[in-house]
């Protein structure tokens, strides 16, 4: 039978199915079976998770790929898609477009990651 009131209160969050029927425990009303996109608040109720959304392809469908996101120093949201031998990136939903380049190479000595591409106009100091 399913329950079409208001709760008020999830801060007992989801049990197990084998501590379900035990409706003499004190939070046995302050909590539920089945929680679905939702996180359950200390304070009491319940609050939407985040998401992803949906902004694109992936470049490559039959291998693995990684997504990171990251915030530049004017707290602009960018998203890297990382797969095998690329990196895309993605901002406000759309696709950072520009022409390709080829890196010759990648070294990090110490801290600092320097990514070595010939013949890409850029000057040094350039944000990329």
């Amino acid at each position: 039978m399913a329950f079409t009131g208001h709760i008020n209160c999830l801060n007992a969050g989801v049990w197990d199915e084998r501590v379900q029927p035990r409706d003499d425990l004190e939070k046995y009303g302050k909590s539920c079976r089945v929680m679905r996109n939702f996180i359950p608040r200390t304070e009491g109720g319940a609050e939407k998770r985040h998401g992803d959304e949906w902004m694109g392809e992936a470049k490559y469908h039959d291998r693995d790929f990684g997504l990171v996101e990251f915030k530049l120093g004017n707290n602009t949201p960018y998203m890297l898609e990382m797969g095998y031998q690329y990196i895309r990136f993605w901002s406000n939903g759309l696709r950072i477009l520009e022409s390709e380049k080829n890196i010759s190479n990648i070294t990090t000595p110490g801290a600092t990651l320097t990514v070595t591409v010939n013949s890409h106009g850029y000057s040094n100091g350039n944000v990329i």
